[in-house]
This record gives C-alpha cells, structure tokens and sequence, in this order.
C-alpha cells in the first residue's frame, strides 16, 4: 500500500470514524428525546397601560352595530374579575351549548367591540393586553381521566386555545400557534420542531367511555358529621355520578344536580336535593378567568329559610370541584340566585 493510500485510510478511520459515530449518536438522542415544547404568549410579555380607576363611560350601543341584541348583558355592572387590559371589561354571553360570544368594553369612552366566539371561556388579566381563547387549562384538566387522543379529539371539535392583542382599541389574532397536549408535563404548548412526542407516553390509557363526577347533596340535621356543616346544622355530602367521557364536565355535572331526585338514597344515607320545582333546566354556562356564570331556567320552589343556605351551597360546591372554576354566579331566569331565592 502506497504512502498516499496509508495516509487517507488513517484519516478515515482515525478522524472520521468518531465523528459519524457521533452524529449517530446525536441522531439517536434526539429521536428519544424530542425537542423541548415551546412556550406559549405569556401575559407578562404583554403589559396594559395602568389600569383605569374612574368612573366608567356609559355604554355605547351605537358604537356596534349588533350590540343592542346583548343590551342587558352589556350594560350590567362589571366586576373587578372581568377587567382586560388596562380599561376594558369583558362581557361572555352564552349562545348555546359550549358557546359564549366573548366582548369588550371600553371603560373610557363605552365603545364596544365582538372578539370572538369561544367554546371554553377565555382567560385575561387587567395589566395585559393578551386575551385567551378556549382556557388551555380546563383542556388540561380533562387528561385527569382522559388520554392525550381523547383530549386533543374534543380540541378539535371545540376548538384550540388562541391567543388574541389589544393594540390602540384594534384585537389581532397572534400566530396562529399550532398548539398540542404535551404527554409529558400535561399541558398546552406550541407544536415543536423535531421529533413528535410519543402520544401515549404519561397519559390515561383508560378506554372507558365514561367518567366520573360529584353532585352535593345535603345531609339535613347531620351536623358537619359526614360532610361540610351548612345552614341549619346541615351537612354537604358529594355524590358520585358517570357522565360520558366526552362531555364539558362542568354543564354535565350541574344537568346531573338539577336532574336528582328530591331525595336520594347514598348508602343507606338518606340525602335531599333542594334544587327542585318544575322545568328547571341549564340554559348557559361560561368559565371566565375562573368565574363560572350559570343561567338557570325553571320554577324553584322554597320550602323555608333553611332551604336558602341550602340551595347556594349545593351548585357552589358541584360547580367548584373543578379546579378551573373559582368563583361562582348563579342566575335563575335572569335573577341573581340570592334575589330570587329570598
């Protein structure tokens, strides 16, 4: 063998031979190991001028031309928890099943503006500019009892988180974000370059169909024995009830309280359900930055004043168990609970 020959087989074998084997490697690697998911808009990267403290502009219904279809739900007073952006409030009004129509109002001049029409509320914050569509977390609780699949099935049907700007009283869609259920960390993230997540790793293979969720019932005259002491020396106990794996846990839970019978037989535990009367039905629910408005249809029926205490513990506590839920409205035929109770 020549000179030249001995020279290129040592380069070849002595060079380049750790280096393939180190791109081989590195392509091993990264195919076990995908790339990290990216994050998502965060509100802090997008700061609201300082939040507006005077008196709120009166409503413009003029300034939309259908505006004065939502005329009541519009001009209602706003609450500190539907504050966006600096001046603006956010108004969600249900129009059907998983469907809210989500606004803002202008608390400086009272303009109004339609954003958008959202299946699972929206999320925002008064110092940020950066509004939410389809609350990323209310998808991520579902993988409690639900494969990644399942999850990312009824995204497609109910839609996937969007993030929307306020920019000088104009609300741009940013993105689009190509977001995915993260197998791993169990959250919403933007879709990665690189290899795909192996979309049954860390998730509920269960193939059920069903699942489970709690109604509250009360336990009259236990005491706080068997559950939380309410009212008139009243205990609230949760009930176990199978809805389909598929259905927005939070209406169903509530159908689930409003279809219970008035007494109901746990164990041997006789409960009552002080949600009864005629025709009571759940016409609309929203979850906005964690406050669920429930509107409720119907004739409820008051038996004494114990039932009062009774009647608000119930629907809080079944609609609170879910995480994504902090605070509950309750409105019967387009009263307050507390009013139309009392």
């Amino acid at each position: 063998m020549s000179r030249t020959a001995r020279y290129l087989r040592f380069i070849l074998v002595v060079v380049m031979a750790p280096v393939a084997a180190s791109l081989f490697l590195s392509t091993a690697i990264a195919q076990q190991n995908p790339v990290t998911p990216k994050a998502l808009p965060r509100f802090e990267d997008y700061p609201a001028a300082p939040i507006f403290t005077g008196k709120p502009a009166k409503v413009n219904l003029a300034s939309n031309r259908d505006a004065r279809r939502f005329r009541t739900a519009l001009t209602e007073a706003f609450t500190d928890e539907s504050r966006f952006a600096g001046h603006y409030r956010v108004v969600e009004i249900g129009c059907g099943a998983s469907c809210q129509s989500v606004w803002a109002v202008d608390l400086i001049d009272g303009s109004i503006y339609s954003l958008f029409t959202a299946s699972y509320g929206s999320v925002f914050r008064p110092d940020s500019r950066l509004i939410v569509k389809n609350d990323p977390e209310q998808y991520e609780e579902m993988l409690k009892d639900s494969t990644v699949a399942e999850v990312e099935s009824m995204m497609k049907t109910y839609g996937p988180p969007e993030f929307w700007l306020e920019e000088k009283g104009k609300f741009k869609r940013i993105g689009p974000y190509k977001v995915r259920l993260d197998p791993v960390s169990k959250k919403v993230v933007a879709n990665a370059t690189g290899s795909p997540a192996n979309a049954s790793a860390g998730s509920n293979t269960s193939s059920s169909k069903t699942t489970k969720i709690k109604v509250f019932l009360v336990a009259g005259g236990d005491n706080g024995k068997n559950g939380k002491r309410i009212g008139c020396d009243d205990s609230l106990v949760a009930v176990s009830r199978t809805i389909e794996r598929t259905a927005p846990r939070l209406r169903a839970a509530l159908d689930e309280l409003l279809s219970m019978p008035e007494e109901f037989d746990n164990g041997g535990q006789k409960l009552g359900n002080y949600w009864k009367g005629s025709d009571l039905k759940v016409k609309r629910v929203s979850l906005t930055n964690g406050t669920a408005t429930i509107q409720i249809t119907g004739r409820l029926l008051i038996a004494g004043i114990c039932d009062e205490p009774r009647i608000e513990e119930q629907i809080q506590a079944t609609a609170k168990q879910f995480p994504t839920v902090k605070r509950v409205r309750v409105f019967v035929n387009g009263t307050r609970l507390k009013e139309a109770i009392r």
